[in-house]
């Protein structure tokens, strides 16, 4: 079976990042090396849905330093201590 995500794409790195349990804002992922977070969120969940039927991403709005609110993403099930949170939702 070939592999879902090609080895070394920006989806690779993010759905192992995920799956660690770690959490990611866009500024976090610029500094990973990664441009255009919700797009390559939308490729998750893309490829989860067609292999799995089923999409594990989360999203946690959290405050920013201007007084918004911020998307964390996140995988639900990887022991992320933001899967309880309110604020909290399914991506």
């Amino acid at each position: 079976m070939a592999a879902i995500f090609m080895k070394g794409s920006q989806p690779y790195k993010l759905n192992e990042h995920f799956k660690q349990g770690k959490s990611l804002t866009h500024d976090e992922a610029v500094e990973m090396g990664i441009g255009r977070l919700a797009q390559r969120m939308q490729d998750l969940k893309k490829k989860y849905m067609e292999y799995a039927d089923y999409s594990p991403i989360m999203v946690y709005d959290e405050p920013n330093e201007r007084g918004g609110k911020r998307a964390r993403y996140f995988y639900k099930g990887a022991s992320s201590p933001l899967e309880n949170k309110a604020n909290t939702r399914i991506y």
